[in-house]
């Protein structure tokens, strides 16, 4: 039962020109009993290479400032980030601004776990680039859940990636298995779905 939502902008005040996908906070009751946050995210996109890293660092900060305004009243909070990052789990903007951690000595000094980052290490992705993985889209949950501090938390493992056949691109070469998207540029591709594989996580409680 959602009980409140808030979007909070990210900012460029050096480039006024600049503006990208607000975050949004939803938070809400599962179960009648449980609180728990919901941080939806889609960062700048990667549009001029290592360039444009700065933006996604930039995103990173606004959410680590939500986030640790929700942890000064309460370091127990569950709390779930999602969506598209556009940056891989080990980059600067995921790893060492927002400090989401990729294993849980490093989540429990940040409160934060990114439940990604072992499908990364196996070499598996949401999309393909000139034949290669990428994993943008990530789930993000706060230490409670992990530590099972919390009577909400993350089932060990269950993060992965939806990517049934019928969701693939059957073509041989770079874009085999890649996901069947719906647009190639211009060009409208009836049966296709997304250029990204969706990702999900089971939550116990």
């Amino acid at each position: 039962v959602p009980l409140y939502s808030k979007s909070y902008p990210v900012l460029f005040p050096e480039n006024k020109d600049l503006a990208t996908r607000d975050i949004l906070l939803v938070k809400g009751i599962l179960d009648k009993k449980h609180d728990i946050t919901f941080v939806v995210n889609h960062w700048p996109s990667r549009r001029g290479g290592d360039e444009s890293s700065w933006k996604r660092e930039r995103a990173a900060q606004a959410l680590r400032t939500v986030v640790d305004s929700i942890f000064t009243l309460d370091p127990y909070a569950n709390l779930v980030m999602m969506g598209d990052f556009n940056d891989e789990p080990g980059d600067i903007s995921i790893n060492k601004t927002l400090k989401a951690g990729r294993d849980s000595v490093e989540a429990c000094a940040t409160f934060l776990y990114n439940c990604m980052a072992p499908i990364k290490a196996e070499g598996r992705g949401t999309l393909k680039y000139k034949g290669g993985w990428n994993l943008f889209d990530q789930m993000i949950v706060s230490t409670a859940m992990i530590t099972k501090k919390s009577l909400v938390h993350y089932q060990k493992g269950s993060a992965n990636v939806y990517n049934p056949q019928w969701m693939r691109q059957t073509d041989e070469g770079d874009w085999k298995d890649a996901p069947k998207r719906t647009f190639i540029g211009k060009k409208y591709i009836q049966d296709g779905y997304s250029d990204h594989f969706p990702v999900y996580i089971t939550l116990e409680y």
